[in-house]
């Protein structure tokens, strides 16, 4: 069975899957298989992410935004929609507890930046998308864009988990500031990482002159997935989690060693 890689531009998340594991890549990225199921971690993520994008947006508006209000956009999105229809891996623990985590991340976040901050935002879940070059462009969603007030652009990426990349060499940010750069014609943006779980900032510069380096590591990792012919399944502790388990051939393997964080 032979199978071409699909159209469309490519990104952090699919050359990722790819590292994880080939065969959800092809699942996904080839033969178009949709995921059974959503896990309970990604719905939290994105309801606090959308905390996130509705505060910054209504305090440009104005709007004086502080924890209650911060509070009730998370419940807003965490309750719609339903917790219930999102698989929950770990055991013994419960949707309620995630939940409850949430609000957690959410008060220490804006205790400790978000009341402080005097950034301007520039942008909120700002989808882009860039050319690497004559036939393949790479996009990616910005959690906020900012301006300092010495007018440095800041890239930050909010993460809800217990593992934070290195901003100095997470590909997932160096590729988001090709964008940045090309669009606004600066020579420098900061990178930040937002534990909003761990409460760590962690930030690095990049410059107009690591673009070209960025550029060509992102293009040689797109040419390896492109070159592949077979899409093996590659069993990991994060297995329980993947989607496209149900139909996985080796869903019930025994080992599954842990995956490291990819990092250049």
């Amino acid at each position: 069975m032979s199978a071409a890689v699909s159209a469309g531009a490519w990104s952090h998340s699919r050359v990722g899957l790819f590292e994880q594991c080939p065969l959800a890549y092809r699942y996904r990225y080839l033969d178009g298989v949709p995921d059974a199921f959503a896990t309970i971690e990604q719905h939290l993520g994105q309801a606090v992410h959308d905390a996130l994008e509705q505060a910054y947006a209504e305090r440009g508006r104005g709007t004086a935004v502080d924890g209650s209000w911060m509070a009730a956009a998370f419940e807003r999105a965490w309750s719609e929609p339903d917790p219930a229809s999102f698989r929950v891996v770990k055991r013994r623990v419960t949707a309620g507890e995630y939940r409850d985590r949430g609000f957690a991340m959410l008060a220490a976040y804006h205790e400790r930046v978000f009341a402080a901050d005097t950034s301007e935002t520039l942008g909120v879940e700002q989808r882009f998308q860039v050319a690497l070059d004559a036939t393949r462009d790479w996009a990616g969603v910005i959690d906020r864009l900012a301006r300092l007030g010495d007018g440095t652009l800041r890239i930050v990426d909010y993460k809800t988990g217990s593992s934070l990349p290195n901003p100095a060499t997470d590909r997932q940010l160096r590729s988001y500031a090709l964008h940045v750069l090309a669009e606004h014609h600066v020579e420098r943006v900061e990178l930040c990482v937002e534990g909003l779980r761990t409460g760590n900032t962690l930030s690095a510069e990049f410059r107009a002159d690591q673009a070209a380096e960025v550029r060509a590591r992102l293009l040689v990792s797109i040419a390896e997935i492109e070159a592949v012919a077979s899409w093996p399944a590659r069993p990991s502790i994060l297995c329980d989690w993947c989607g496209f388990n149900p139909i996985c051939p080796e869903s019930g393997a025994r080992t599954r060693p842990a995956r490291g964080r990819n990092a250049w």
